[in-house]
């Protein structure tokens, strides 16, 4: 991206970390509309994926963060969220998910939710 997009990242390893990151910008994240979250479809170290993400914000009062999921499995990922997101007691991860496996369309949606 290039610096006229007026977007920043912060990149974390973890889910946890970025957890930990969201948790300090709470306050900060809850009065703005532009932040957004771009996370992996599965966090093999810490056997996490999107489900615990939106189990996180809801935990803490921002559901309404949308979350762009970047992965290379677009269709095994949702049919593994399907199974598991009533165990979960998650029902709109649909609605609130947006999965992609393709950069174009990430940096898209990044781009257009910066602009809304």
């Amino acid at each position: 991206m290039t610096s006229g997009n007026d977007i920043k990242f912060d990149f974390y390893e973890t889910l946890s970390s970025a957890e930990e990151h969201v948790l300090r910008l709470k306050h900060k994240i809850k009065s703005s509309s532009n932040f957004q979250i771009i996370c992996r479809g599965y966090y093999r170290d810490e056997n996490k994926n999107p489900l615990d993400l939106l189990k996180f914000l809801n935990a803490n009062e921002l559901s309404h963060v949308p979350v762009v999921v970047f992965t290379k499995d677009k269709n095994g990922l949702i049919s593994h969220l399907e199974k598991q997101a009533p165990s979960m007691d998650i029902r709109d991860w649909d609605h609130r998910l947006f999965i992609t496996s393709s950069s174009q369309e990430l940096i898209t949606k990044v781009k257009e939710k910066k602009h809304h």
